[in-house]
């Protein structure tokens, strides 16, 4: 359960840097008429605020959560297909529900949020206690562009911290190796890292940042 948490916690965080996220939850407000709107990360086991623009203090913050089996984004999460509510108390699809009776809700978006491998992520949901009427179409059509967009940026930002991971073990590795290590980048042999054994060996300079011939130019006469 922890490797789940922190996971999750991952994706959370993920969402948080995307600075683009909170425009795009105003914008879906405003769009809807809906003053609730967030980015939810849905498992089949939990449902987590990754980002919240709320009007209503409907209570909810990035990293809360809602049990995932009381939500109508479980149902997204199992069919990836969106939901467009306008007066749920008056929608034969939903007026027994009990989702819109337990958060009091009358008008409700979700659109699901779908990363390039196919695997779904969560939702982009919207919500209103008062109903609201929707412009389904071209609601829908923008909301879902929002969801690529936000799918595309986090698969950005995950491949960005895997590579700055990747790097912070490399550097772990070679700072605290016995043998003697450096590092170099490109055609010109740019240190990017060196350890102490090696600075012992060619005398305390600066390195890191600077191509071979420039750190060490006894090396131009070397061939």
């Amino acid at each position: 359960m922890a490797a789940v948490d922190d996971a999750l916690m991952r994706d959370v965080a993920a969402i948080g840097r995307i600075s683009a996220v909170p425009t795009i939850l105003r914008v879906v407000a405003e769009l809807t008429g809906l003053r609730f709107a967030a980015v939810a990360r849905v498992t089949r086991e939990r449902w987590v605020a990754c980002a919240v623009y709320d009007e209503l203090s409907f209570g909810l913050r990035s990293g809360s959560e809602l049990d995932v089996n009381t939500t109508l984004c479980a149902q997204v999460r199992d069919t990836c297909t969106a939901i467009v509510i306008e007066h749920a108390s008056l929608d034969p699809d939903y007026r027994e529900h009990i989702t819109p009776k337990m958060y009091g809700f009358e008008s409700y978006l979700s659109v699901p949020i779908t990363l390039s491998d196919g695997s779904y992520f969560g939702t982009v949901c919207a919500l209103d206690p008062r109903p609201t009427a929707i412009d389904r179409k071209a609601v829908l059509t923008q909301v879902t562009l929002f969801a690529e967009m936000i799918a595309l940026a986090y698969e950005s930002d995950r491949r960005t911290q895997e590579t700055l991971l990747a790097k912070a073990r490399l550097e772990s590795f070679v700072m605290g190796a016995p043998a003697a290590i450096a590092v170099f980048n490109g055609p010109d042999l740019v240190f990017e890292l060196a350890n102490a054994r090696y600075r012992g060996y060619i005398g305390d300079r600066p390195l890191v940042g600077l191509p071979a011939k420039v750190a060490m130019p006894e090396l131009e006469s070397s061939g």
